[in-house]
């Protein structure tokens, strides 16, 4: 796979050279081949209410973009057939090293850029990564190697150095910003088996309030020997969303300044 993405990597770093900034998207999704009658290869990618397994592989990607959105190309892929977990692994989930953990794959991803920034130091890389990355080896990888900046939504609601939980700590900040976000339009969605059921939405322009704050992350008790994470959060919430919407609300944690 690395051969055959290795002439379209090339000209992706080549038209990433061209830009001041790079957003570095990655993102995992797992490819269903349950289907197929006879295939070797792969993995447990997940299982249904009645325990029925799905097999296929987990493909994780990085996918470069300029500043103002316009693809620059495919930085990255890897898949990977994920291998179950033995009966007899009795270890808890903080006790299996993060490089057997499907997680692995956010810090190769980082890694990644990072060696792509040292070919172009006049371009600033920015990761976007979703709630799936917000763990602490991920974050302390980075300050390792500063060179490449992160962009995470935060998804755990960590203790801070301070006083307070991280969520309360910036949300109780003055507004700093006002946005305006364009909503697109949901259709319903059934509940599924792992999927909750989604109501409709229309398509809108949302009001939004900016706050943010620096602050400093506790390690985990299995990375208590390690200093905290200073990071930046950013709280985007809406001020009135539409009766019967949760509205948006994003909490966003950054190295960026």
């Amino acid at each position: 796979m690395e051969n055959i993405l290795a002439p379209h990597r090339g000209r992706t770093i080549r038209r990433m050279k061209a830009q001041q900034t790079v957003l570095c998207i990655q993102d995992g999704s797992g490819l269903d081949y349950s289907s197929l009658d006879s295939c070797e290869g792969l993995g447990v990618i997940g299982s249904n209410q009645t325990g029925a397994k799905s097999m296929g592989l987990h493909l994780h990607s990085t996918l470069a973009l300029s500043s103002d959105g316009l693809p620059l190309g495919v930085l990255n892929a890897r898949c990977k057939a994920p291998a179950s977990k033995s009966e007899t692994d009795n270890r808890r989930s903080c006790d299996i090293p993060i490089e057997e953990k499907e997680s692995f794959s956010w810090i190769l991803g980082l890694r990644d850029c990072m060696e792509v920034a040292e070919q172009m130091p006049h371009t600033r890389l920015i990761s976007v990564m979703d709630r799936e990355a917000d763990f602490f080896e991920l974050f302390d990888e980075q300050r390792r190697n500063p060179c490449v900046e992160l962009l995470v939504r935060a998804h755990h609601n960590r203790s801070t150095t301070g006083e307070g939980k991280l969520f309360d700590a910036v949300s109780q900040t003055e507004v700093r910003a006002n946005l305006r976000i364009h909503v697109d339009r949901q259709s319903s969605r059934p509940k599924k088996s792992k999927q909750k059921a989604r109501p409709g939405r229309s398509a809108r322009i949302a009001q939004a309030s900016v706050r943010y704050k620096q602050v400093e992350l506790r390690p985990p008790d299995y990375h208590k020997d390690k200093p905290p994470i200073i990071l930046w959060v950013v709280h985007v919430v809406e001020d009135s969303p539409p009766e019967g919407d949760e509205g948006i609300e994003w909490y966003l944690l950054t190295t960026m300044q």
